[in-house]
């Protein structure tokens, strides 16, 4: 989900031993232990500024800082949040923790916690088995900055199972109310790192898409209207031309001179138009501040699910800080959805906007299988 920097700072901060007092809706001051203060190049007591959180009529960075010569100004490319990052990086390129005070983990009911999580739409469930196993959750926080002719900048949080390759909603929200140690519980279950970072980073992808409906609709909007407008100079230019090859009755040369102004504007046209593409031209850069390994006791839930003759193995987990099972993450979109249709092509795990049938032969279109167009009349989805 998407994080405020503020929040984010703060959260950190807190999480790591400092004492945050909130002295303005843009302001935090920071009283910082010994060693942390010495880790990130900061003084004992700080006051922070976050300029975002007043974008609209916040003063240029050079100007708050002139105003208020001891605090620090905080945006997305201050040093300070690329050191802030190594506090969840750590040395290594991924930290690792378990919960100082493990929790105990419920065995499930699954009639009632499945229906909870789950809605198959076109299979059943054949299979079951419970066990309490320890695994290994992988939280990735992101920076993203989206340039277009106006920038838009923001942070975003996502974990994921690396065991089930879930996207679990919620977790990272929760990590500054943990208290977390370095050290690994015994008998942990081992995950594909790799693949549950892609599978982050996509899902960030998503999140991001949607946090920037409203900028992108604003953006396009500006676009419009910029296009309508030299449009329409350049129209009324070549109409001033016709008209004037009309009523002063130019034929020949004459005429074939001022038919050139004419092509010569449609030139111009066409070009401005280029500039104006280029000038809204979208730019989305992602980047991971922080990863963490966040290892916790869950009861693991091994399904088989049957869809036709094929039989699909499908996994959940019940965590106890969200005290739920996590929802099948839709291979698509890589959003959590209850309800999961099974495909019959490569039986990806997909929510319903991508499962829909194709328009021109209504055959069920897997957009995992084929996310350009549908497979059986290569039709556009």
């Amino acid at each position: 989900m998407s994080t405020p920097l503020k929040t984010f700072v703060e959260q950190l901060l807190t999480r790591y031993g400092a004492l945050v007092d909130q002295v303005t809706d843009d302001a935090l001051e920071v009283l910082f232990p010994p060693g942390l203060a010495g880790q990130l190049g900061v003084g004992e007591l700080e006051r922070f500024y976050f300029p975002e959180v007043s974008q609209e009529k916040a003063l240029p960075t050079s100007m708050l800082a002139a105003a208020h010569p001891s605090a620090r100004v905080v945006s997305y490319q201050s040093e300070l949040l690329d050191t802030l990052g190594g506090l969840l990086v750590g040395d290594g390129p991924v930290a690792v923790a378990a919960l100082a005070e493990p929790l105990p983990v419920k065995r499930l009911d699954p009639s009632r916690d499945i229906e909870r999580a789950l809605a198959l739409q076109n299979a059943v469930i054949r299979g079951q088995q419970q066990e309490p196993a320890i695994l290994p959750y992988l939280i990735v926080h992101f920076k993203y900055t989206a340039l277009s002719d106006e920038r838009h900048e923001g942070m975003l949080s996502v974990a994921i199972d690396e065991h089930t390759q879930h996207v679990v909603e919620g977790l990272s929200d929760l990590l500054p109310q943990l208290t977390l140690l370095p050290e690994l519980p015994e008998d942990t279950r081992g995950g594909d790192v790799e693949q549950a970072y892609m599978r982050a980073r996509k899902a960030a992808q998503t999140l991001i898409h949607d946090g920037l409906a409203d900028f992108i609709k604003s953006m396009n909007r500006r676009l419009n209207r910029d296009l309508q407008r030299v449009t329409e100079y350049y129209r009324m230019l070549q109409q001033e031309i016709e008209a004037a090859i009309r009523r002063k009755n130019l034929t020949g040369e004459a005429q074939e001179r001022e038919q050139s102004r004419i092509r010569a504007t449609e030139i111009e046209l066409e070009r401005k138009i280029r500039d104006l593409q280029t000038k809204y031209d979208l730019t989305v850069r992602v980047e991971a501040v922080g990863v963490l390994r966040l290892f916790l006791p869950v009861m693991l839930l091994s399904l088989t699910v049957l869809r036709r003759k094929w039989a699909v193995p499908l996994a959940l987990a019940w965590n106890p800080l969200l005290r739920a099972l996590e929802r099948v993450t839709c291979v698509g979109c890589f959003r959590p959805s209850r309800k999961i249709f099974i495909c019959d092509e490569q039986r990806h795990t997909v929510g319903p906007e991508c499962f829909q049938p194709c328009p021109a032969c209504q055959h069920p279109c897997c957009r995992a299988c084929a996310p350009a167009g549908c497979p059986h009349c290569h039709g556009a989805t």
